[in-house]
C-alpha cells in the first residue's frame, strides 16, 4: 500500500463531552501509529464562521496532501469540505470522516454540500453497526460506510487486583458485596432514575446483596427530538427524590479518568439502561469492559455491537414504537433475567481484561478502510436524508415530534435499526 500524505482536522478547543475528548485523542494517536499514513499537517479549527470556514478550506487547498481525516464531532466536516472543494486543485484527494452521534443533527448542513462531496472518495466510519445502518438510510453508496469501534489506549485500562482491593476498602465494600457500576451522564434518556428504582426493586424482591455505584455529571437535555426540554437542575432533583429510602444506590460525583479506572477495577459488573438518541457507541462501557468487567446493556443503538468485541455482554430488551410510551425504555422483566443470570454465573476470581478495541487492533481496521477508499465515491444522499434535513430546518426544536407528544413515523423509520431483535436475555 502506498504512503498517504494526510491532514488531520479537529477543533481547537476541547469538546464539552468528556467521552469525545478521549475519542478524539485516541484517534489522533491511532493515525500517528499507522505506517501507511504520513501526517503532514494537523488543522485545528476554532469557532467556525462562514468566513473562517472559507479561510480554512483555502488553507487546506494549499497543503501537499492526498488524504483528509476528520476525527472530531465539531465543526461539521461538510462545511469544511464544501469550502475546500471550491479551492482545491484537480489532484485526487480522499477523505475519511469519523461519525459521531450528532450526524442527524447536522443533516441540513450535510445536504447543502452534496454536490461538492461528490468530487471525492469518502469513507464514513461509524462506531457501531446500528449507526452504520442508520447512515445507510441516508447515504446512497453503502460501500462508503465502515463500522468499527472507536479505539482505546490499552495501557490505561488494565485490571489490577491491588487497585481493586484498595478501592473496595475505601468505599467500605465487603467481600460479599456484588457491585454494579454505572458511569456517564445522568439524564432522562440515559434512564438513570429507571435504573436506580428497578435495581432497588430487584434487590428487595430476591433478597440480594447488591450495590449500585453511580458516577457522572447531571444533564438536563431532556428529549429535544420531540421538544421536551428541562430547566437546570430538574433531573438531579428528580433522581435524588427517587433515591429516598434506597440504601443500595450510592452517587460518587464526577470522577476523573484515574478514579474511573479504579472504580471499574473495584466493581463486578457495568450496567447501563440508556436508550439515548445518540447512543451510537459508549466509551464508558468500553473502558469498563477493557478491565474485564461483564456488561449489562440495553439492546439499543451501539450497545448491541459490544458482543462483537467483548465476551461477557448481556442485553436488556427495550420497548420501541410503543403507543403507551413517548420514548424507548428498558423492560423490567428482561433486566431481572439478565441480573439473575449474571449472579448465577458470578465468579470474582475470573477477570479477563480485553484488548479487543486496542489501538493496535483498530489500526488494522483503518488499514482496511484505506484500501477500500477507491470504491467509496460519494454518490449523494437519499430521499430520507432530504426528509430529515427538512424536518430539522422547519422544526429545529422538535424535529421528530409526532402526534400526542410521541415520536414521528420518520423517527421510527430512521431509527428502526437501533433495536436488536435476536439477542440473549
Amino acid at each position: 500500500m502506498r504512503i498517504r500524505k494526510a491532514t488531520i482536522i479537529r477543533q481547537l478547543d476541547k469538546s464539552s463531552w468528556t467521552s469525545c475528548q478521549t475519542i478524539t485523542q485516541n484517534l489522533f494517536d491511532l493515525y500517528h501509529s499507522i505506517p501507511e499514513i504520513e501526517i503532514q499537517k494537523v488543522l485545528e479549527i476554532e469557532s467556525p464562521t462562514p468566513f473562517s470556514t472559507f479561510e480554512k478550506g483555502f488553507e487546506l487547498s494549499t497543503h501537499e496532501t492526498d488524504l483528509l481525516i476528520f476525527i472530531d464531532h465539531f465543526p461539521c466536516p461538510a462545511s469544511i469540505i464544501k469550502s475546500f472543494s471550491e479551492q482545491a486543485s484537480s489532484r485526487p484527494i480522499d477523505i475519511i470522516i469519523h461519525i459521531f452521534g450528532d450526524f442527524t443533527l447536522q443533516a441540513a448542513e450535510w445536504l447543502s454540500a452534496e454536490e461538492e462531496l461528490k468530487n471525492f472518495n469518502i469513507k464514513f466510519i461509524c462506531a457501531s453497526d446500528a449507526q452504520a445502518s442508520l447512515l445507510g438510510k441516508l447515504i446512497q453508496n453503502e460501500k462508503s460506510i465502515d463500522s468499527f469501534f472507536f479505539p482505546l489506549n490499552e495501557y490505561t485500562h488494565k485490571f489490577s487486583s491491588e487497585t481493586r482491593n484498595k478501592k473496595r476498602h475505601d468505599l467500605n465494600l465487603s467481600n460479599d458485596d456484588i457491585v454494579f457500576v454505572y458511569t456517564g451522564r445522568l439524564s432522562m434518556q440515559k434512564n438513570v432514575v429507571e435504573l436506580s428504582t428497578m435495581f432497588n426493586e430487584i434487590n428487595k424482591l430476591f433478597n440480594l446483596n447488591l450495590k449500585l455505584l453511580i458516577a457522572g455529571p447531571f444533564d438536563d437535555l431532556g428529549i429535544p427530538y420531540i421538544g421536551q426540554y428541562s430547566h437546570e437542575g430538574a433531573y438531579a432533583t428528580r433522581w435524588l427524590k427517587s433515591l429516598e429510602n434506597i440504601s443500595c444506590v450510592k452517587y460518587l460525583g464526577i470522577l476523573d479518568s484515574q478514579e474511573l479506572h479504579e472504580l471499574y477495577c473495584a466493581s463486578d459488573c457495568f450496567i447501563s439502561l440508556s436508550t439515548h438518541n445518540d447512543e451510537d457507541f459508549g466509551m464508558s462501557p468500553c473502558e469498563a469492559a477493557a478491565t474485564g468487567l461483564p456488561l449489562i446493556l440495553t439492546n439499543w443503538g451501539g450497545y448491541y455491537s459490544f458482543s462483537k468485541y467483548f465476551e461477557n455482554v448481556s442485553l436488556v430488551e427495550t420497548s420501541f414504537n410503543d403507543p403507551n410510551s413517548t420514548r424507548p425504555l428498558p423492560l423490567k422483566k428482561s433486566l431481572i433475567k439478565n441480573i439473575l443470570h449474571f449472579i448465577e454465573n458470578y465468579n470474582p476470581s475470573v477477570r479477563k481484561p480485553s484488548q479487543s478495541c486496542s489501538l493496535s487492533i483498530m489500526k488494522e481496521n483503518i488499514q482496511g478502510s484505506l484500501e477500500g477508499l477507491e470504491y467509496s465515491k460519494f454518490q449523494g444522499f437519499t430521499e430520507m436524508m432530504i426528509k430529515v434535513a427538512a424536518r430539522f430546518s422547519a422544526t429545529e426544536n422538535s424535529p421528530f415530534s409526532g402526534v400526542r407528544g410521541n415520536y414521528s413515523d420518520l423517527y421510527f423509520d430512521l431509527y428502526s435499526s437501533y433495536v436488536k431483535k435476536d439477542h440473549n436475555v
